[in-house]
């Protein structure tokens, strides 16, 4: 959750700072791309046709709630109850979408780690156990 007092949240290791403004911006982007728009789709179990995603495209929303750090996103449908179901699947898409980025990333850094510790030098690994040997 994003402190509404601290106007800069951090983004470690990248050498710079994000607003809360930009951060809003990027995650309503990502919510209103055509990659989760896509992916709402297939996991629903059809095929992201042109018409389709036409239709999300037209009939989707997404705006910063005023003074808020909320993201508020509709769908204007035939009827109550289909748009309700193309939003709830949108969102679902959308953090499914965010978990496998954040779980992607975490196991690069896990890979970047192991490497690290079990890394070659001259073809010798160290860090690891030698032919068996206990560290």
């Amino acid at each position: 959750m994003l402190d509404p007092e601290d106007q800069a949240p951090g983004a470690a290791g990248s050498g710079g700072a994000f607003t809360l403004d930009q951060v809003l911006q990027s995650e309503a982007e990502i919510l209103n791309s055509e990659t989760v728009r896509r992916l709402a789709i297939e996991r629903q179990g059809a095929n992201p046709d042109a018409a389709t995603l036409k239709a999300l495209r037209d009939g989707f929303a997404v705006e910063r709630a005023p003074n808020a750090s909320v993201l508020q996103a509709s769908y204007a449908g035939e009827t109550p109850v289909s748009a309700a179901n193309v939003l709830n699947a949108i969102v679902d898409a959308y953090l499914a979408y965010r978990h496998d980025g954040r779980a992607q990333h975490l196991r690069d850094q896990r890979e970047t780690a192991d490497g690290l510790h079990f890394g070659t030098e001259g073809g010798k690994g160290y860090g690891a156990p030698e032919h068996g040997k206990a560290a």
